[in-house]
């Protein structure tokens, strides 16, 4: 009999949100990412992140149950002993494909509100060094981290728990292997190891160790998987989905090769500790991090630098390289072409910002795109950011105090919202802008905007003629009505002034992370 299998990791936070190392982190989403891989004896359908549907006959002996749980035990095995999947089969005839789809889905959810959030380990006397947590049972080596000349090879090692090694170990290793698999013919490439390495470069001024965390989440994504009418149609939207992606990332890197001639703003070169515990020289190492990969989202971290870059380049290029790349998919429902579009968010803040904080923030800050197309109904890539100078400044709800920052001039959250075809105009405008208008002046007009707590009419007026002075007295004004063009264009009609005076913020606030827009070889921010 014919059975549709669908496996998920699930309850992920003790996986991959319980470690601030970065290596740790990276290993952690590289297993779940390569697990569905190794049932390779079924038939493939459709693989995500951390996430599979399958086909397999099983023989009239043979129980669904068992079957299922065999094959949960291979997943969780090894490296991801750690980790909890959930593994359900429906008898599948192939008829009604989207309905036995939703059925496993449905019975993975259930089975997953009865699995443990935490696998837990052998009984240890002391706690993982790492992830203070688990007990420590392995000696580990902080390689691949920047090296310190006082630090013997005694202090560099330290006790970690099972579960972080594995990870550890296979977030170092495999780190170059991701990018040869997803960009085949990649020439090799050094990577940096951590965030601080990724962000050292002292001629960025302001922006040194300075990082932009960036997530990306299709719109209604996971919308079209589920409606897709066979597993061939599923089967072309996975493929669809990785090609995409794929060519994207391809781009990247040989972007950022292609701009190297010397340059050090995409590469970083020091001393670092060697998988073996030895000191060595590592030349030319790029500065990504992908964090999260597959599926309809993505998780990079980029020097403050090259943020708004990237993402302007992602909005512009994502479902148009190479042949096979599209920009729509049709699932086979009565609904028909679907466009691709993508939410996305920004953070700027410092490279010890706490990781895990950051990305949540991020994810939080795509929540207002998402429920503007669906207030208007209209797909489109948008894109949200927040510059963080201190990290708890936000607090808990960063919607709330967005929302209470602009709320003084009638408009909500979405005024800070840009549209994705607009990023490269944006930062044309604030770069231009930045020439000519002196820092001084930008603050006294945003202070005289924002930064009254009892808020009067007047004080918008009184703030936008100031404006209007600092731009006539640089001569910038068309400049300025650039960047007016692109603000507060994502949600609803917004008035004149208020336009301008979202304007002003956008100057303000992104002022620093704006390097020229003609090139991106810029050696300093």
């Amino acid at each position: 009999m014919q059975y549709l299998i669908r496996v998920e990791a699930v309850n992920l936070k003790n996986f991959l949100e319980d470690t601030e190392d970065l290596s740790t982190i990276r290993g952690g989403g590289l297993l779940l990412l390569d697990a569905p891989e190794i049932l390779d004896d079924l038939k493939k359908i459709y693989v995500g992140a951390s996430t599979g549907v399958f086909v397999a006959d099983l023989k009239p002996e043979q129980k669904a149950a068992s079957f299922c749980e065999d094959l949960r035990k291979r997943l969780q095995a090894g490296d991801c002993s750690a980790a909890t999947f959930v593994v359900d089969a429906v008898p599948y005839n192939g008829e009604e494909f989207p309905k036995v789809h939703a059925m496993a889905t449905a019975a993975n959810r259930w089975n997953q509100m009865q699995s443990p959030t935490l696998v837990f380990p052998p009984p240890g006397a002391t706690p993982c060094q790492v992830d203070r947590m688990r007990p420590a049972s392995k000696p580990m080596v902080r390689k691949g981290a920047a090296f310190i000349d006082s630090e013997s090879e005694k202090e560099r090692t330290i006790m970690v728990s099972e579960a972080v090694k594995a990870r550890r170990d296979y977030g170092v290793e495999e780190k170059f292997r991701f990018y040869a698999r997803h960009c085949p013919g990649l020439p090799e490439t050094e990577f940096t190891n951590d965030l601080d390495q990724l962000t050292d470069y002292p001629n960025a001024g302001k922006l040194h160790h300075k990082m932009a965390v960036i997530y990306l989440d299709g719109n209604g994504f996971g919308k079209i998987l589920r409606a897709c009418s066979d597993p061939g149609r599923l089967t072309a939207w996975s493929d669809l989905l990785h090609y995409n992606q794929d060519q994207f990332l391809a781009w990247l890197l040989s972007e950022a090769r292609k701009a190297k001639r010397g340059k050090t703003d995409w590469f970083w070169s020091g001393p670092v500790i060697h998988n073996d515990g030895r000191k060595r020289y590592k030349a030319d190492a790029l500065r990504l991090e992908t964090l999260c990969w597959g599926g309809d989202e993505i998780i990079w971290v980029v020097p403050a630098w090259k943020g708004w870059w990237l993402l302007r380049e992602f909005f512009e290029l994502y479902g148009r390289l190479g042949e096979l790349a599209r920009r729509d998919f049709d699932p086979g429902d009565i609904d028909g072409l679907r466009k691709l579009t993508t939410s996305a968010a920004v953070v700027f803040c410092h490279h010890n910002a706490p990781i895990h904080r950051v990305i949540h923030m991020a994810k939080q800050l795509t929540e207002r795109p998402k429920e503007i197309i669906r207030e208007t109904h209209k797909d489109r890539d948008y894109c949200a950011f927040q510059v963080l100078e201190s990290f708890d400044h936000l607090g808990g709800n960063p919607k709330e105090w967005r929302s209470r920052l602009v709320g003084r001039l009638g408009v909500d959250e979405s005024a800070l919202v840009f549209r994705g075809e607009e990023m490269r105009q944006a930062q044309m405008a604030i770069w231009s802008l930045k020439q000519e208008i002196a820092r001084s002046r930008m603050h006294e007009v945003l202070a005289a905007i924002y930064r009254k707590p009892d808020f009067e009419p007047k004080d918008l007026a009184e703030g936008l003629r100031l404006g209007e002075k600092a731009l006539a007295r640089a001569g910038v004004k068309p400049q300025f009505l650039e960047l007016e063009a692109v603000s507060a264009n994502a949600g609803p009609t917004v008035s004149a002034e208020a336009r301008s005076a979202i304007a002003w913020l956008h100057l303000g606030e992104l002022w620093d992370y704006m390097v020229e827009p003609a090139s991106t070889e810029d050696e300093s921010a």
